[in-house]
């Protein structure tokens, strides 16, 4: 599946186990900016098997889970084809960027490599959005060692200066680390951080984890959560 142009899933299948996306650009040749789309319908659990692009590692697809200035975390599941509540954060903070998975990947944990993407406006739950890798935050958990992918919006000329961690304000690294080592004080859990690594550092990241999902040759899902358990 092509990258070009803007990506945005619109739409859900829930029963059907059918997702739509939407591929979106401005029309080459045209007098005038003219956005055209094409619509296509994808499995939903092809979601976690969106190539990286010809353009990765420097730029890759970012599917958002839980939009900026959120206090909601969300996660998608593949067995309905749609997002869904995770938990309401315990901790009066919310997310300091979009936050979400890069499909076609696996961390050490199993799941898609997490990426927190810089924007200028909160992205809907499930829209894929094409991300220029900065770095990575190093943290260490109860799960064991964790790394947070950090991007800017590559389809946003607000971020066209942004390619490297020193681009982004002092205050706002900070800001993001602190979110994620504090977030889950109030839930018992402890997370300590290692720093932020650059953007070759982040780049190989996703490199390595593009490989770990090929060897296990299966698709990069999260666990996936029962609806269906008695109360």
């Amino acid at each position: 599946m092509a990258l070009g142009g803007y990506m945005s899933s619109i739409g859900w299948g829930s029963t059907s186990g059918w997702s739509i996306l939407a591929s979106c650009g401005l029309r080459p040749g045209a007098a005038r900016p003219v956005l055209a789309c094409r619509y296509m319908f994808v499995p939903s659990e092809r979601l976690y098997e969106i190539p990286l692009g010809p353009l990765a590692p420097g730029v890759i697809p970012a599917i958002i889970e839980v939009p900026r200035g959120s206090a909601k975390k969300y996660e998608y599941n593949p067995a309905l084809g749609i997002p869904i509540l995770d938990r309401v954060l315990y901790a009066s903070m919310a997310y300091p960027g979009d936050y979400g998975f890069v499909p076609s990947t696996r961390g050490l944990d199993g799941d898609p490599l997490d990426i927190m993407v810089i924007s200028s406006f909160p992205f809907y739950p499930g829209v894929l959005v094409r991300a220029r890798v900065l770095g990575l935050l190093e943290l260490e958990g109860g799960g064991g060692r964790d790394v947070k992918l950090l991007a800017a919006t590559h389809d946003n000329p607000r971020h066209a200066g942004m390619n490297e961690l020193s681009d982004l304000g002092r205050h706002t690294l900070v800001e993001i680390e602190h979110f994620f080592v504090e977030h889950k004080t109030l839930e018992g859990k402890v997370v300590a951080s290692y720093g932020w690594r650059d953007r070759a550092t982040a780049m190989t990241e996703v490199l390595v984890a593009r490989d770990r999902a090929r060897q296990l040759g299966l698709p990069g899902g999260r666990k996936r959560v029962a609806v269906d358990r008695q109360a």
